[in-house]
Order: structure tokens, then C-alpha cells, then sequence
């Protein structure tokens, strides 16, 4: 039932895009036959041949201005393109023309409009100019150009072109039923076709259409070239009314074609276009013209022009009252954020209490002065000074670790915990992980990153805007807990879902809720319109939230990055980073897009750009020399290995950083494809890396590289994802003088007993089922396998109810079980 009602919907806005057309056609026909009962003449085969013709010029300069509009532009410069090409055609393809001559002078002319297209192109995206300035500026030089060469109309056009363009079938111009066909295959392919869809998306949203890994400047340049070469087609069916060199023949085309578009049903907002409609809003109006020559309309203080315009009004109100209302209510929501900026918000929203305490009542840890031992545990301290203790101790003081060693003594306050049959090592860190999407757990693991059907279509162009801020607190939480769950005491959160202030202060609350340690990466929404807000709601949450260096949660920036953002915006990105001293993490080397160079030309563009600030995620597709730059700057690397290989990212570059000295970080990245856990991203790590050498060898090939040990891939997740989170002065080793966060794995469990190697036992034999204890700044968070303080109940019901909502408002529907 529910799948014949989606059914039905979709034929609905399917059928309710079609309206115009539908609205005209009748239109026509009222008219018609209005006109045919009026006047005999109408229905002349002279005259309704002459009515098909006069339909030509509007109808293909109409749908010039389809394929800009479609693309989010306004073309005004295709009636200067239509004058200033008939008055090139009387200079060069004259009734003394051979027939190659005027064949070599319509291509010429044709080519004239593609350069046309280009410029106005060149102008709009490399310039930035807005396109009606881009295009005013053409139809200024254009005109100025014509009037030079024809101050008045004169030089006959090519009589044998000009009667050619007139040929018939029956009563019915050949030219009429070409651009018919056209017309109809162009809609087909808008609308069925890969292709259409890129154009359409990139209209609707250009940065949303980027992520999606379409070629969006190619697409809106293509637009108006194929603006500029329709115009240039127009002017010869122009030239059939006119037969001469005119400069001021176009001159009424630039606002008709962009009314015949929008009355046709093309958005002025871009994204939504119908050539057909566009044909038969040309034929409207050349009908109306049609019944004033005939004088089947009369009236003395009517005309030709009052109708044009009351009609344009008239359709503009009925089919672009949508964009309308968007443009008042963008408006508006600019002009309340500037009254309300300064304002102290106010949450419109609750957050579900999933503690057994409130957080504020929780005992905060080991308070200043007060000891605890850990006492007796095999030790895996990952400081090379200190090594492995396979007994040894590790005494806390507050929230410092003051001595680790074999035998420590205890004074009499001390808090002795029997570490015996367990391992204590640092916690991990995890250097990037959406968790906002902890709610869509396991929702993608069929789907890749990029395509129509695709993690980033689904995740975020689809479900992610459908959160609202008490949803992404629920995802934040229940994932920031199924980190500690995991073992996890550090993580970067990579916030791509802060379509409000209201979100950032929610999914920063949960962070905070959770007691974990926490680096906050804000990031920009992947879908919808860029919000011009975004900087300031930045440092907002920079002076809101994050005031000291010494509290558990810091601040970053998760930048879209090079391969999503032209320069100049990157550039912008990272200097309003460092202006509020946040580190950047960005995505590169993903896929696709990662095979366009982007970072090489932004570390030659901007070298200054690239430093020790820099975590770099992915890097999967990156080329040598982009590596290199990485490397070079100083920076830090975040790879997610089974997201990286299940996903389509590409191959991890493990040894590629590797053999140029650099070590790289571990991150989860997606719940919704891959489990919460550093012990599946340490196998994957280390499997794929012994795997490539081991078949290089079998090849025959040389092999320098040595293995990862078992030793190494922990150092990735623990210290070398503290370097990557800007960190490694407190945490990533235990070392007297950090601070105490700490991981207890118990030995005990059948799936590692007998314990013979402790290294190789927690990266191959543990699960998060060994997992006993986690302390973060000396609090235990986790003890005896437990969550401590933690109603799951209350999460579930709350995860579940947010969940429910969210697959509700944007309609997507799991699969059926």
C-alpha cells in the first residue's frame, strides 16, 4: 500500500510538472478555434503556414534561453546575438554568394554564437560576474558592433537561403517540424538520461551537484554556449521576415525569450526547463500576434504589447510562484538572522536524558591529589622509554598518569584496581568519524561513495537534511557511546550536519554529554543552497564553545577541501581556521574527484596553505606529487581502510606514506558501512599491507618495504591518531605526565587465551567484547564491560524515535525484512 502511494506521488509531481504545457496547448486551441469561427482567413493554408514560420525565431531563441536558465543563469545578450548575426549574414552571404561561400558565411555565423557563448561564459564563471551583468555587458557590444556596420537597415540576405529556410510540407514548414522534434527529444533526454539529470542538478544546486562528482562548470559553460549558438540559429529564421541587414531586429528577443521560458514552465531559480513548453509558448504568442494582423482583436486600447506583457505577468505569478515564494522566505530569513545574531538563542527543542544521573550529579573522577593504581596488568605503554611491562603498574594522580613501572607502592588513600589478567595500554583515537549518522547504522553497506544510487546521494543529500537538532544529538550520542563502548577514549568528530546553530549547539552537547574526549570538527551541510551564515555560525561556535585548550573537547574546522571548492573559497576555509586557532581535517585523494589534480594545484597555489594543521583523509586517488606535498607541509594523514576498499574510494596509500617516513592515523569514518571499532580498522590495515608486499614479491619484484608489525598498527591508533587530533602532548602513550585515558583489555575471554604475544593479541585476537574498563582523564566511563551512568534503554527509545522521524521526513524507506 504504502509503495503504490509513493508511486502515485511521483506520477503527481510528474504530472504537475507538465502543467504549463497542458494549460498552453488547450490555450492554443481555444484561440484557434476562437479565431477560425472569426475570420476565414485564419484558417488559410497561407495564413497558418505564415503563422508556423513567424513561430520560428521566438521558439528557438526560447530555447537558447531554456539551457541557460537551466543552469541557473539569464541570458540577455541572445537578441543582440540574433542582430548582430543578420547583419553579418548581409555582408557575407549576399544574393551574389556561391553556394560554398554561403555555406562557409552560416558557419561562420554559427561559430560567431558559440564564441558569443564563451565569452559570456568566461565572464560569468572566471570573472564571477552575475550573468544578466555578464550578458548586458555582450548585448552592449554586440549592438554597439551592428549599429557601426548597419546604421540603417539595408544589404539583402541570401534570397536562396532565405527561401530554402521557407521550404513546406504541405501547409507545415519543414524548419517548424525539426525544431517540434527537437524539442520533444530534448525533454526526453532532460528527464531519462544521466546527462539531463547533471544538468538539472547542477541548475538546482551547484555545490550540492560538485559533490555528487558532476563536472559543474562544464555543465553551466556548456549551457550558455548552447545559449549563444541557438541565438545564432534564430537570426537566420529571422532573416526570412526581415531579408536584410538590421541592427535593431533582435533588439525585442532578450526579454520575450526569457518570458516564452518561464511561461513555458522553466524555473527561473534554474534546474527545471521544458523546451517544448518554450515551442508552445512561441506559438501563443505569434497566434495572438496573428489575430491583431487579422483583426480578429479589435479593441481600441488594447495591443500587441499590453497582451505580451499582461500574459508574461500573468504566467509568471503561476508558474514561478514557487521560486517567488523561496526568494521572500530566503530573504527573510536573512533579514531575521540579522536582528537575531546577537541574540541569546533560545532551543525550540528537548534533549532525552539517557543517563541514570543527570550528567551535572556523575562523579567527575579522580579529584586533584587523589591516587588509583592499576595494579598488576600487562602493560602496553607505546612510550619507547618505558616499553612493554608484561606485569607492571600505572598510577593516576587527578587526571594525569604520574608513574608507570613494575611494583609501584600504593600509600594508604591510594585506589588499588586489580589490573591482573588484563591489558592496559593508551585508549584509541580515532582521527574521523561522521558520527552525526550513528542513527543510520548499516544503512549503505550495498552502496558505493559516488552515483545516482550512493552514499553520498542517500546519506547526504537525502537523509541528512532531514535532521533536525534533537536527531543529530541522538546520532552523536549513540555513536560517541559505541566509541567508548569500543574502546575508544579520543575521537574527531567530522560535523557535516550543521545546517543551524541550533545543530552545532546539540551535537557539541552530546559530546560533551558523553564524557568522552572530543575534537569537534564543524563542517558545512553537503546538500542545498550554500548558507552565506556559515563563517559567522563558525566562529560563533569558536567563542561559544570552545574558549580554553585544556577542556576535552577542541575545535576544528572540517573543510570541504580542494577538490570541492574552487581556490579562492579553500583558501577562505583555511584562513578563517587559523583565525580562531582550530586545526583542519579535509578530505582528499577521495575516488574521482581525487583524479583532477585539485591538491597539487592548491599546495603551487597556495603552499602557505598547506601545514602541520592539516589532517588529510583518505588520500586514496592522490598522485605522487601530491603525496609528496603532504609529507612535505608536515601534515597528517586519517585513512579508514575498509570504508576506503568496500566503498570505491580507491586503494589505501598505507605504503606510499609509509616509504616517505610518514605513519598514518586510523579512522571509522561511516557507521553506516563498517563497524564502530579500531580493532577491524587495525586488521584491515595491516592485512592490506602485508597482502600488497607479499604479492610484489610472488611477482618477482624487489621489495624494499618492510611489514607492519603488530607494534605499528597500534601506534596508529593510539599515538599517531593523537598527532593527527593535535593532541599527542596529553594522550596517545602512557606516559607520566599525560593525561589518564586508558584502556583495559581483559585477557580472560576465551577468543585470546592463552595470551603469548600482548601486542599481536590485541590486534589480531580482541574484539570490543575484551573491552572491560575505560577511563578518559582519569574518569571511568566503562568498567566490568559496562557503560557506566548509561540507561541504554533511554538511548534505544530515543535513537529509535529519532531515527523514525528522520526516515519519515525524507521518505526513505529500509530495506523490507
Amino acid at each position: 500500500m504504502n509503495r503504490n502511494k509513493e508511486r502515485l506521488k511521483k506520477a503527481a509531481i510528474r504530472i504537475q510538472e507538465w502543467y504549463p504545457l497542458m494549460l498552453l496547448l488547450l490555450m492554443i486551441y481555444t484561440l484557434g478555434a476562437y479565431s477560425g469561427g472569426k475570420s476565414s482567413a485564419f484558417l488559410s493554408e497561407y495564413n497558418l503556414s505564415n503563422l508556423l514560420q513567424a513561430t520560428l525565431p521566438l521558439a528557438i531563441v526560447a530555447m537558447a534561453q531554456v539551457n541557460a536558465m537551466l543552469v541557473g543563469y539569464l541570458d540577455i545578450s541572445v537578441g543582440a546575438v540574433m542582430s548582430f548575426s543578420i547583419v553579418a549574414a548581409s555582408f557575407i552571404i549576399t544574393n551574389d554568394a556561391t553556394p560554398q561561400a554561403v555555406m562557409i558565411g552560416a558557419g561562420l555565423i554559427l561559430l560567431g554564437g558559440v564564441l558569443v557563448g564563451l565569452l559570456n561564459a568566461l565572464l560569468v564563471r572566471w570573472v564571477k560576474l552575475p550573468s544578466i551583468i555578464a550578458t548586458l555587458a555582450t548585448l552592449s557590444i554586440l549592438e554597439g558592433v551592428a549599429l557601426v556596420l548597419r546604421p540603417v537597415a539595408s544589404g539583402s540576405i541570401n534570397s536562396s537561403l532565405l527561401a530554402a529556410l521557407r521550404t513546406k510540407v504541405g501547409m507545415v514548414p519543414v524548419a517548424f517540424i525539426v525544431v517540434l522534434v527537437v524539442a520533444i527529444l530534448w525533454d526526453i533526454w532532460l528527464r531519462r538520461s544521466a546527462g539531463g539529470l547533471r544538468v538539472r542538478a547542477t541548475g538546482h544546486d551547484v555545490r550540492s551537484g560538485r559533490r555528487l562528482g558532476i563536472r559543474t562548470k562544464w555543465v553551466q559553460v556548456r549551457g550558455l554556449v548552447l545559449s549563444g549558438l541557438l541565438a545564432a540559429v534564430a537570426s537566420f529564421f529571422l532573416a526570412v521576415q526581415v531579408g536584410v541587414g538590421d541592427s535593431r531586429a533582435g533588439s525585442t528577443f532578450a526579454l520575450t525569450s526569457i518570458a516564452a521560458a518561464a511561461l513555458g514552465g522553466t524555473s527561473l531559480a534554474g534546474g527545471v526547463g521544458h523546451f517544448t513548453g518554450a515551442l508552445a509558448v512561441s506559438l501563443f504568442l505569434a497566434l495572438i500576434s496573428n489575430m491583431f494582423s487579422l483583426r480578429i482583436i479589435t479593441s481600441s486600447w488594447l495591443n500587441d504589447p499590453i497582451v505580451m506583457g499582461g500574459l508574461t505577468i500573468i504566467g509568471l505569478v503561476l508558474y514561478q510562484v514557487h521560486d517567488l515564494r523561496m526568494l521572500i522566505k530566503e530573504n527573510w530569513k536573512k533579514l531575521r538572522r540579522v536582528f537575531t545574531a546577537r541574540r541569546e538563542r533560545n532551543k525550540d527543542y528537548a534533549l532525552a536524558n539517557v543517563f541514570v544521573e543527570p550528567p551535572a550529579t556523575v562523579e567527575s573522577g579522580l579529584q586533584p591529589g587523589q591516587q588509583m593504581l592499576l595494579k598488576g596488568g600487562t602493560v602496553i605503554s607505546l612510550d619507547p622509554k618505558i616499553g612493554t611491562l608484561l606485569v607492571g603498574d600505572v598510577l593516576i594522580e587527578g587526571n594525569k598518569i604520574v608513574q608507570v613501572g613494575a611494583d609501584i607502592q600504593a600509600n594508604g588513600t591510594t585506589q588499588v584496581v586489580n589490573a591482573k589478567g588484563m591489558i592496559v595500554m593508551p585508549g584509541f583515537v580515532d582521527t574521523h568519524r561522521h558520527i552525526w549518522e550513528g542513527l543510520l547504522r548499516n544503512i549503505g553497506t550495498d552502496v558505493p561513495l559516488e552515483g545516482r544510487s550512493s552514499y553520498i546521494t542517500f546519506v547526504l543529500g537525502r537523509l541528512g537534511r532531514a535532521y533536525r537538532p534533537q536527531d543529530a544529538y541522538a546520532g552523536n550520542i549513540v555513536s560517541a557511546f559505541g566509541a567508548i563502548d569500543a574502546g575508544i577514549t579520543t575521537l574527531l568528530d567530522w560535523s557535516h550536519i550543521q545546517a543551524s546553530p541550533e545543530h552545532t549547539d546539540a551535537v557539541v552537547q552530546a559530546l560533551r554529554d558523553s564524557n568522552m574526549r572530543g575534537v569537534f570538527a564543524y563542517g558545512f551541510p553537503w546538500w542545498g543552497k550554500y548558507e552565506p551564515k556559515q563563517p559567522g555560525w563558525f566562529v560563533r561556535a569558536a567563542r561559544a564553545h570552545f574558549t580554553s585548550k585544556d577542556q576535552l573537547l577542541t575545535y576544528a574546522l572540517a573543510a570541504a577541501g580542494p577538490e570541492f571548492t574552487d581556490f579562492e573559497i579553500t583558501r577562505s576555509h583555511w584562513n578563517m581556521a587559523r583565525s580562531v586557532d582550530a586545526r583542519i581535517t579535509t578530505h582528499v585523494g577521495v575516488g574521482t574527484f581525487g583524479q583532477r589534480r585539485k591538491v597539487e594545484e592548491f599546495g603551487r597555489k597556495g603552499p602557505e596553505l598547506m601545514g602541520p594543521d592539516t589532517t588529510y583523509i583518505h588520500c586514496t586517488t592522490l598522485n605522487d606529487t601530491e603525496i609528496q606535498m603532504i609529507v612535505d607541509s608536515g601534515g597528517s594523514v586519517s585513512l579508514a581502510a575498509p570504508v576506503e576498499m568496500m566503498m570505491g574510494h580507491g586503494m589505501p596509500p598505507t605504503q606510499k606514506f609509509l616509504d616517505r617516513g610518514l605513519k598514518p592515523s586510523l579512522s571509522v569514518d561511516v557507521e553506516t558501512n563498517v563497524p564502530g571499532d579500531m580493532f577491524t580498522q587495525m586488521r584491515s590495515v595491516i592485512s592490506l599491507q602485508h597482502s600488497l608486499l607479499h604479492e610484489r614479491r610472488l611477482a618477482g619484484e624487489d621489495v624494499k618495504s618492510n611489514l607492519i608489525t603488530d607494534q605499528e598498527v597500534l601506534e596508529y591508533a593510539t599515538i599517531e591518531g593523537a598527532r593527527a587530533n593535535g593532541l599527542d602532548h596529553k594522550i596517545g602513550t602512557l606516559t607520566p605526565g599525560k593525561d589518564a585515558d586508558i584502556l583495559m583489555l581483559t585477557t580472560n575471554k576465551i577468543n585470546v587465551t592463552p595470551i603469548n604475544d600482548p601486542a599481536a593479541a590485541v590486534v589480531w585476537g580482541m574484539d570490543t567484547s575484551n573491552v572491560d574498563t575505560v577511563m578518559v582523564a582519569g574518569k571511568i566511563l566503562k568498567r566490568g564491560g559496562q557503560l557506566v551512568n548509561v540507561d541504554l534503554n533511554a538511548v534505544k527509545n530515543m535513537v529509535y524515535d529519532a531515527r523514525d522521524y528522520v526516515l519519515r521526513r525524507s521518505r526513505f524507506k529500509l530495506p523490507a525484512i
